[in-house]
């Protein structure tokens, strides 16, 4: 009998627990919806640079959108939970990754367009603001990413950044480098890079993937 009541015990405690993991996941889905209202651009770009600004975003976009369903499973997984390659697909156990959700990275970019002025400058205090408030919707976010919205949040008088060699600081430059483009050497490009790197992955690895992504992308 006692037994038996330790067992039920624990089945209750571990269903309130996925029961608090879904709603939780959930509602990060319907925070994250809310956070990309549609705005006025804050200047008027010339079409030329409008035009590439939207077609490098709505790329990065595109493809993390795609990839999302297979994001974290092993490489023998993947054929076979998707035979004919990877999809947005709904299921039970991923009710937090609709068709067409918008994951991590995207997220960060979009972070990261919200730091620069109307100037081209790099705010870096609200690119930290912006990292502190993506950590209550944040979608398949990788460990570094997540690890440093939440010491930001938790502690932000301490530094966040976390050793880490993940390419998540080099998957969100597409916004400087598109600020910097026309500049003529890329020193302002490559400190606005390392500065906004460090938020999340302190690593030297990750810092020279970070800016080595951003120059090729402000040259192509």
């Amino acid at each position: 009998m006692r037994l038996e009541t330790i067992c039920h015990g624990v089945a209750l405690l571990l269903a309130g627990f996925l029961l608090l993991r879904v709603a939780a996941l959930l509602l990060r889905v319907r925070w994250a919806h809310r956070a990309y209202t549609a705005v006025e651009p804050a200047h008027a770009p010339a079409p030329a640079s409008d035009d590439r600004a939207r077609g490098a975003l709505l790329g990065l976009a595109l493809g993390d959108a795609i990839g999302l369903p297979a994001e974290s499973l092993p490489p023998w997984l993947i054929p076979l939970r998707s035979p004919s390659g990877p999809r947005p697909r709904h299921g039970i156990l991923r009710l937090q990754r609709p068709a067409g959700e918008i994951p991590d990275d995207t997220q960060l970019v979009v972070c990261v367009a919200r730091s620069i002025d109307p100037a081209g400058r790099y705010l870096h205090a609200r690119f930290l603001d912006e990292l502190r408030l993506w950590h209550g919707y944040r979608i398949a976010a990788g460990r570094a990413c997540a690890t440093a919205a939440r010491r930001l949040r938790d502690a932000p008088e301490l530094p966040a950044g976390v050793e880490s060699e993940g390419n998540g600081a080099a998957m969100r430059v597409a916004p400087l480098a598109l600020a910097h483009a026309r500049d003529e050497t890329p020193g302002a490009l490559l400190a606005a890079v390392e500065e906004n790197a460090r938020a999340t992955h302190t690593a030297p690895l990750a810092l020279a993937g970070a800016r080595l992504h951003a120059l090729v992308l402000a040259r192509t």
